[in-house]
């Protein structure tokens, strides 16, 4: 049976972000080829990493392409209910080809697309298909240069911490790749952690300009449905080519944790490991308790409200950083709601 979720992304691709929140898997499967070290610690500045040197990575020509697989992640998962997908080296029938872009901790990962004759538009899928992925994002920077017949994307990034302002440590690190090159000071478009994950400009150090509006958005739509807990940014970067020329963008999604009401009624025990733990009946989330205390003329009777805990991802907005970087694709109430 037909991905509906693959025939959409194939076929209207923004429209599919529009609906869904996207968080790419990290790894491709693809090798990589280090090309040179561009920074080596040595003062202590890298925390909780097996490395202390960056180095700039290649993904090999015959390698760029790989084929993609559409699921729903869990309510379990950190980005629940987002869609994630599976990827093949291999074609697969009913996959969908892409372009990816994989991700190595401390690693500048790196590939240049192929411009595309004018003779095969329309039917070069396989071999250089008109979409793109970068690996998932979580306070990575991404960087795209070029002309758009051929962009050249970079993907940077660390699994631990910098002591260091990361933004701009990764723009040096790009400056060195140019610098070594040859290429002198070419213009490029970035996205970082700051556009999607952490904007300083906040006093919460986990939001950003776009989540603080979406919550204050959910608060008012969803008033009185039940009680936002946490609206989580993040954020996954992808590329469409039209004709022959690419544009990239940066999907800024969040993940939001709510609790509804329910009636007493509907929350039965289980136990597990031991211990008795509160569900919903009809939904199985977890139940929260809040005890207060209400007076009756001189008496004082002591209340307990049930609440179900909920978790689930939605795309905030779409915006095009490359080569333009004006457009701004707005996703409608329909699926920005809960």
């Amino acid at each position: 049976m037909p991905n509906p979720h693959n025939e959409l992304f194939a076929s209207k691709p923004l429209e599919f972000f529009k609906q869904n929140s996207v968080v790419p898997p990290s790894d491709g499967g693809q090798t990589q080829v280090d090309l040179k070290t561009l920074w080596q610690d040595t003062t202590g500045v890298v925390k909780y990493t097996s490395t202390d040197k960056v180095t700039e990575a290649t993904i090999p020509d015959g390698q760029r392409v790989v084929w993609v697989n559409f699921e729903r992640m869990g309510k379990d998962r950190n980005e629940a209910e987002a869609l994630t997908f599976k990827v093949s080296l291999t074609p697969k029938a009913d996959w969908v080809p892409i372009h990816f872009l994989p991700w190595r901790s401390m690693k500048v990962v790196h590939t240049t697309i192929p411009e595309i004759d004018e003779k095969d538009l329309g039917h070069a899928g396989d071999t250089n298909p008109h979409l793109f992925f970068t690996a998932a994002i979580n306070g990575c920077s991404v960087f795209v240069t070029g002309s758009p017949r051929n962009p050249a994307v970079y993907h940077a990034g660390i699994d631990g911490t910098l002591s260091l302002n990361a933004v701009d440590f990764w723009r040096d690190r790009l400056d060195e790749i140019f610098a070594s090159s040859g290429m002198g000071s070419p213009s490029y478009k970035e996205v970082n952690k700051s556009d999607y994950v952490k904007d300083d400009q906040f006093l919460d150090p986990r939001t950003t300009e776009t989540a603080k509006r979406y919550e204050d958005w959910l608060r008012s739509h969803h008033s009185g449905e039940f009680g936002i807990q946490e609206v989580k940014p993040w954020g996954c970067v992808f590329g469409i080519r039209y004709g022959r020329l690419w544009s990239f963008y940066l999907q800024e999604n969040a993940t939001i944790s709510y609790l509804r009401i329910v009636r007493k009624k509907d929350v039965v025990k289980k136990d597990v490991h031991g211990k008795t733990v509160l569900f919903e009946k009809d939904t199985g989330a977890n139940i929260e308790t809040m005890n207060f205390k209400k007076k009756f003329g001189l008496l004082t009777r002591k209340h307990t409200l049930y609440a179900s805990v909920h978790r689930t991802s939605r795309p905030m907005i779409v915006r095009e950083f490359y080569p333009s970087g004006n457009a701004k694709i707005t996703v409608s109430d329909e699926y920005r709601a809960v």
